[in-house]
């Protein structure tokens, strides 16, 4: 079958790729300027006479948040052995994640990216 001139204009230029991936670029960049004071406040401590101090350990529903997955997800990956966690109380006590685990993960992410 040959191609048509209808078919050669349908097709997107080198051109309008360098542009699109610009602009995507920017958008992205903003979004980052965006959610970094957010995910910046997710790893300090907030009113318990700690303010501005890095967390040391997150509960299953802040750690999810971060990650974006349930907090179901979390508790039965860290019962699982999935997510560094510990129980300082023992079973059935709180879990606490490290701050390493989030760490670990986020930059597991960047590199996939």
């Amino acid at each position: 079958m040959p191609v048509t001139t209808n078919d050669l204009n349908q097709l997107v230029t080198r051109a309008e790729l360098v542009s699109l991936e610009q602009r995507l670029g920017e958008r992205i960049d903003r979004i980052g300027d965006l959610i970094r004071p957010m995910y910046q406040k997710m790893f300090t401590t907030q009113g318990n006479g700690l303010d501005g101090k890095e967390k040391q350990f997150f509960s299953p529903a802040e750690f999810a948040q971060i990650i974006g997955v349930s907090k179901n997800t979390v508790i039965r990956r860290c019962q699982d052995g999935t997510y560094k966690s510990t129980q300082p109380g023992g079973h059935g006590t709180a879990i606490h994640i490290p701050r390493e685990e989030v760490e670990r993960l986020t930059m597991k992410a960047e590199k996939l990216e």
